[in-house]
């Protein structure tokens, strides 16, 4: 019975916008087939997951899912630029990535550790491809920079600021060190420029200030001001005793007075009752 109402369901014509008078037999019938069947390839893809939100490439170049990174040389162009991952279901290895209308751009792959210690035949050739691989990338960076920039990027923002159309660079100053990736340092600069310190100061209509450094302000710590308290303390002390024992009894500017004794008495025990005096009493 449905067999029946299906076959006749499917020849009756409807008129909305997609069917426009015709049956579904008649839009089936119509259709334009496929140029060629789905090879190898495409039905593998067919049925890669895609992942609910598109990545941004970034360095490497990579992107990154579930806490892995994948990398391909591929994803240059991409740097910086949303893609569409899709996930092999078995193998987290590896993922695939499209553009976001659909179009295949590259297989990305996890890094496999290397041995810090490489003895076998395999492990040297897998340690060889892996520096040759940074070499590349560090040679594709700079040839990218000098290419953009035409060699400006050795002079400093304000040189190529001032710098002429027909610009020519020198080297300026070269400095070998045995620290840093690169063991000698060269500083560039514009042939026949002036002082490079006097011509941006004209550039920006300003004078050469000359930065003279300001005295610091003299801080008070409260332990040398109690240490001082104490030596001038018993330096009248000792001052008034010799001379009550070489029997000069007059008083003097300097002289030792009950008065400084309560203030040193005071002071110890406000330092008796402070929370410290526990710690610092077997400093005493």
């Amino acid at each position: 019975m449905f067999g029946s109402w299906l076959n006749h369901y499917q020849g009756v014509p409807k008129h909305g916008k997609i069917h426009r008078g015709k049956s579904p037999r008649d839009i089936w019938e119509d259709r334009i087939p496929l140029a060629e069947p789905l090879n190898e390839t495409r039905f593998f893809m067919a049925f890669l997951k895609p992942h609910n939100e598109t990545r941004t490439v970034q360095k490497g170049p990579s992107v990154r899912l579930d806490n892995n990174v994948y990398y391909s040389e591929e994803l240059w162009p991409q740097f910086g630029k949303e893609v569409m991952v899709k996930i092999h279901r078995w193998d987290d290895s590896h993922v695939y990535a499209f553009h976001t209308d659909g179009r295949f751009i590259c297989e990305c792959r996890t890094e496999e550790s290397m041995k810090a210690l490489a003895k076998d035949p395999e492990d040297r050739r897998k340690l060889g491809e892996a520096l040759a691989k940074q070499r590349r990338q560090i040679k594709n960076v700079y040839t990218a920079v000098l290419s953009l920039t035409d060699g400006l990027h050795v002079l400093s923002p304000m040189e190529q600021l001032i710098a002429p159309p027909d610009v020519k660079i020198i080297s300026a100053n070269e400095r070998k060190s045995v620290k840093g990736a690169s063991h000698k340092f060269v500083e560039y600069a514009i042939a026949g420029q002036e002082s490079r310190d006097a011509e941006f100061a004209k550039m920006l209509g300003t004078e050469i200030a000359v930065e003279v450094e300001e005295p610091r302000p003299a801080i008070e710590f409260r332990e040398d001001k109690k240490s001082a308290e104490t030596l001038d303390f018993q330096r009248k002390l000792d001052a008034t005793l010799l001379r009550r024992e070489g029997g000069d009894d007059k008083a003097q500017i300097d002289d030792f007075k009950l008065e400084d004794t309560g203030k040193v008495e005071d002071t110890n025990k406000k330092e008796e009752m402070s929370d410290d005096y526990e710690l610092d009493k077997d400093f005493r």
